[in-house]
């Protein structure tokens, strides 16, 4: 598979060593991956480059996931789209309503697993062949 056609996802993570071991597993499962390290990052990325998922941590400086999730909404609305948010968060203290009130899709909670990050790429992606 080219890099032209392997989906683009947005990771959205404030800690540099989780992009590392996130932005690793994603590669290995066959995406091309961008990285953000907080909301503000999220909504100008997005803003210039239409991503097929995003991986949004909730617990971001300046702009947290879930302002930046309801932001892109607001957006993605005004323009007929809809990119599906995954919420990752370490808080195990949300249910998936949270998540979902704030505009995002789904969620998985670290530590990810490259199980976990699988299986929410066959979910939420076109088949990645």
């Amino acid at each position: 598979m080219t890099e032209l056609n392997k989906p683009r996802v947005l990771l959205a993570e404030d800690s540099v060593f989780n992009q590392k071991i996130i932005s690793t597993m994603l590669t290995r499962l066959g995406v091309q991956v961008d990285i953000a390290s907080n909301g503000y990052e999220v909504l100008d990325k997005c803003a210039q480059q239409r991503y097929a998922l995003i991986l949004m941590d909730c617990q971001m400086p300046l702009l947290d996931g879930y302002h930046a999730a309801q932001s892109l909404r607001d957006r993605e609305a005004k323009m007929g789209l809809h990119t599906p948010i995954i919420a990752i968060t370490a808080d195990q203290s949300q249910d998936l309503a949270t998540y979902l009130d704030s505009g995002m899709d789904d969620h998985v909670s670290k530590p990810l697993l490259p199980e976990q990050l699988a299986m929410i790429l066959k979910r939420w992606l076109s088949p990645l062949d």
